[in-house]
């Protein structure tokens, strides 16, 4: 029986999300948090094979019998014996890395399907290329800007009422007597008047016009199906970080999702996570997040999402 490959970390909530519903199908976790103490893991270039063995269960995956790959995510793919920030640490996590990613590449050549493989998800997740695809299928984008310097900040009309975000990084930074912000930040008149005076540090900052909404979405594609969850709440910045307080509800009527599969198709991407905020002047795209985080907006399955992604992980299409 063909297989299908999830690669993750342990305790992904997407992952324990999505398996209730592929009962009864073969599946082979690659936990990557254990790659290398739990698992034997042979390419063989010339001839397009992969073998990969789970030596605690027995269990054995090659690429004659994989039928699809999921790669969730490549977080902590080696952290065993080493802290996170050992330079041996580092050196294994790539190393590791480039294994799974020659793993896709021979997918890929034998024509497996393969949910986001990482070369895809950092090709669409970037900020500029995003902005360019959104706009070149008909989405309204807000006004932005991502510079390394002061002066092209300030000159913006709408510089005073906007959001500051990484382009990659994450986490609040400090350093010395100045602050690096590099998670999304409001800009309010005192961190404007930080920034003017200095005591802000710029490295490089993606600049967005803050939008008056009247609610956001939360979009997930794959396989040419759209589920748009609408998002309420009374909250400022970010609703990731009100969970416990905000409104999901299904929204079979908006009204973008001709355009929604047609930039996961120029983005070629399987699985993506769209991010929009509703204004009185309309729907405008913020960000697609690939591979994207769906399990949330629907864990009951009560629109049938989870389970018609599980259908696409074990259908026989193959790309």
């Amino acid at each position: 029986m063909n297989k299908i490959l999830i690669i993750s970390n342990e305790n992904n909530q997407e992952v324990n999300g999505i398996l209730p519903y592929l009962e009864n199908k073969e599946v082979f976790f690659l936990n990557l948090s254990k790659i290398h103490s739990h698992y034997s893991i042979s390419l063989f270039h010339n001839d397009c094979y992969f073998e990969i063995i789970n030596e605690k269960t027995k269990a054995k995956i090659t690429s004659t019998n994989t039928k699809t790959i999921w790669y969730v995510t490549e977080n902590d793919v080696y952290k065993e014996g080493f802290e996170k920030n050992d330079e041996l640490a580092y050196f294994f996590r790539n190393e590791f890395s480039m294994l799974l990613n020659g793993i896709v590449s021979c997918a890929e050549e034998l024509n497996i399907k393969i949910i986001n493989p990482p070369h895809k998800v950092f090709f669409a997740g970037d900020k500029t290329r995003q902005m360019l695809t959104a706009k070149k299928v008909g989405f309204q984008l807000p006004h932005q800007l991502i510079t390394n310097r002061i002066t092209s900040f300030v000159d913006q009309n709408w510089s005073t009422n906007c959001i500051a975000k990484p382009i990659h990084s994450s986490n609040l930074i400090h350093k010395m007597d100045k602050t690096l912000f590099s998670n999304p930040v409001n800009i309010t008149k005192s961190i404007y008047q930080a920034i003017l005076k200095e005591e802000v540090e710029l490295t490089v900052h993606h600049f967005q016009e803050k939008l008056n909404f009247i609610h956001e979405y939360r979009v997930v594609c794959f396989n040419n199906q759209v589920f748009p969850f609408k998002i309420s709440g009374n909250y400022i910045l970010d609703w990731r970080e009100h969970m416990d307080s905000i409104t999901i509800e299904f929204d079979p009527a908006f009204s973008l999702i001709n355009e929604c599969n047609e930039y996961m198709d120029s983005l070629d991407i399987k699985l993506g996570a769209f991010d929009f905020i509703q204004t009185e002047k309309g729907i405008f795209f913020i960000e697609c997040n690939s591979p994207g985080h769906i399990q949330f907006c629907d864990p009951d399955n009560n629109t049938g999402m989870l389970k018609a992604f599980a259908d696409y992980l074990s259908s026989d299409f193959r790309y």
